[in-house]
């Protein structure tokens, strides 16, 4: 479901926003931290027990919050207004 959303945003909001640089920095970053984070997901999915399943699953939990930040910075009414204006 994730992947079919990521697959929806790409189309409609991702391509069409590339027009705009300010954006497009905190677009592409969490353009790729939702690809590693898919990726780490599937290998928590796969993976078994032990140091390595502890080792993505650290990964998945440092992306995932860190990608907190370049959200708001993408998803901010203000952030949008400068960008929008030049």
């Amino acid at each position: 479901m994730l992947l079919w959303l990521g697959g929806v945003l790409w189309v409609r909001h991702v391509q069409p926003g590339m027009r705009w640089p300010p954006r497009r920095t905190s677009g592409l970053t969490i353009a790729c931290a939702f690809c590693v984070m898919a990726a780490s997901g599937y290998l928590l999915y796969y993976a078994g027990e032990g140091a390595t399943r502890d080792a993505i699953g650290l990964v998945h939990w440092i992306i995932g919050l860190a990608l907190i930040l370049p959200m708001l910075l993408h998803a901010l009414p203000s952030y949008r207004r400068r960008s929008i204006d030049g």
